[in-house]
């Protein structure tokens, strides 16, 4: 039995909550799972029963007001579970905790009375931060006392935890996101013409929105003049924010004037050298994944303050559908885009010319994500391992 601690699981169809519990369930198939869940759970997947789905978990504002009530309150939940199942401890594996998670946990791990050790995944180490000293200190003596085992995603986490707050992560833990293990690597068309290279992650700002106009403004500049040059196609997702007569947020106001920036450079261009395309919002996992496998190069202008200790599951995704990515260099998950499959960039003139070197050298490149993609399924081996320990 496989207990997986997942409150939002259920409620939406983007991001790690949608896709974690599928991954955990393809990487140990053989696992009873039982997934803990808010309880306003909306929808489970065809692998899970009802019985199997125990929505006893809060909301992140809830938990904050009164993390010790709120533990008590789970940790009843929890001592049913263990009569129902006849199990004499228990293994959770928490693959996103965030900071209502870790107030909660850490209090539950206080109480001495049951029995059951917290797999920890940490996703971005602003979670951590939160903790007050006297709940870090209460860390540290359940990670040493092995109540509690942090898990990161990437080994620059894994250092930063340990160098800033004394923490010890024990073990690497990557899980796979919208694309599977099984996913064949996908080859560039080289009929179309064309070479696609593709933004994902929303319209954010950790993301680099905000940079793609002066990117793709410098690349143009670079291969204004070239005669011999396939047509470039830039794809990333419409902007649907409604328009605002007043802008009364930062956010707001950038977006604005980003996309005043894309409606110039559309004009300006030659669209026989490079078009700009837009998709929809809220992509369904098969629309999504059709959009991967018809890229050919993935863009990356990550802010480098919000991914140089995270990692990204468009990195997961790309790395096993077999594509280039230029990225901004530094970011978490970098070990898996080092195998000459990506080109690390620094700033706008970089991005672009890192993609005009990418283009013109694509085939070479191209021959190299398959070293990255055995590299990223080896440590998704590991984690299918470390799973398939606490059944």
């Amino acid at each position: 039995m496989l207990i997986v601690w997942e409150k939002f699981y259920g409620l939406s169809n983007v991001g790690h909550y949608h896709t974690q519990i599928k991954a955990i369930h393809n990487l140990a198939p053989e696992a009873k799972l039982i997934v803990l869940c808010s309880k306003n759970v909306q929808k489970i997947d065809n692998f899970l029963s009802q019985k199997q789905v125990i929505p006893c978990l809060f909301e992140k504002k809830t938990i904050i007001k009164n993390p010790q009530f709120y533990a008590q309150k789970i940790q009843k939940s929890l001592d049913k579970l263990s009569v129902t199942w006849r199990a004499h401890s228990l293994e959770i594996l928490v693959p996103s905790a965030d900071f209502s998670d870790l107030l909660t946990i850490i209090e539950m791990a206080n109480d001495i009375t049951f029995p059951k050790n917290f797999h920890l995944r940490i996703i971005n180490p602003k979670d951590v931060r939160k903790l007050s000293s006297k709940h870090i200190k209460s860390l540290r003596t359940h990670i040493s006392e092995k109540k509690i085992i942090l898990l990161s995603e990437t080994e620059n986490l894994k250092i930063y935890l340990w160098k800033n707050l004394r923490l010890n992560v024990a073990h690497s833990f990557h899980l796979p996101c919208i694309i599977q293990p099984e996913h064949p690597l996908t080859k560039m068309n080289k009929k179309t013409g064309k070479v696609k290279v593709l933004f994902l992650g929303g319209l954010r700002g950790e993301k680099g929105y905000y940079k793609l106009p002066k990117i793709f403004r410098a690349f143009y500049h670079l291969i204004e003049d070239t005669k011999e040059h396939p047509c470039i196609e830039f794809l990333f997702e419409k902007n649907t924010q409604k328009p605002k007569i007043f802008f009364n947020t930062l956010f707001s106001i950038k977006r604005k004037y980003t996309e005043i920036q894309f409606a110039k450079i559309k004009k300006e261009l030659d669209e026989k050298k490079v078009k700009i395309k837009r998709f929809k919002s809220g992509l369904e996992d098969r629309e999504y994944i059709k959009l991967i496998n018809d890229a050919d190069i993935i863009l990356l202008p990550y802010k480098l303050k919000s991914y140089q200790n995270r990692g990204s599951g468009v990195i997961a995704d790309g790395v096993l559908a077999g594509k280039i990515f230029i990225y901004t260099k530094g970011i978490g998950m970098e070990s898996f885009l080092n195998y000459g499959n990506g080109l690390p960039s620094t700033n706008h003139w970089s991005f672009a010319s890192n993609l005009k070197k990418s283009i013109e050298d694509i085939e070479s490149l191209n021959q190299k994500t398959q070293t990255a993609r055995n590299n990223y399924l080896e440590s998704l081996r590991k984690t299918s391992l470390y799973i398939n320990k606490l059944i």
